[in-house]
């Protein structure tokens, strides 16, 4: 595991795992979520703010997916089959 792999990113990547293995289309999903629950103190000093961004959690994903697919299928890499097979 990466070090700057969140709990955050850890959540999405497998919804979107779980999607995937599923045989789900994007278009068949209507509305996707993901909540965090935490105490009204921690939400105010900010305690989430930068792992629950959009950005932090797609940059998350996407270089772990890259630590994966890289080592065993070389010839995949810098294809775009990341974003194909997980979509954030």
């Amino acid at each position: 595991m990466t070090p700057d792999y969140g709990q955050a990113a850890r959540n999405v990547a497998w919804i979107a795992h779980v999607i995937g293995a599923a045989g789900l289309k994007r278009s068949a999903i209507k509305r996707l979520a993901f909540y965090v629950i935490a105490t009204a103190g921690q939400v105010k000093a900010g305690v989430f703010g930068a792992f629950m961004a959009k950005a932090s959690i797609e940059s998350k994903v996407r270089a772990r997916v890259q630590l994966r697919i890289e080592p065993r299928m070389p010839s995949l890499a810098g294809t775009g089959l990341s974003r194909a097979k997980f979509p954030c």
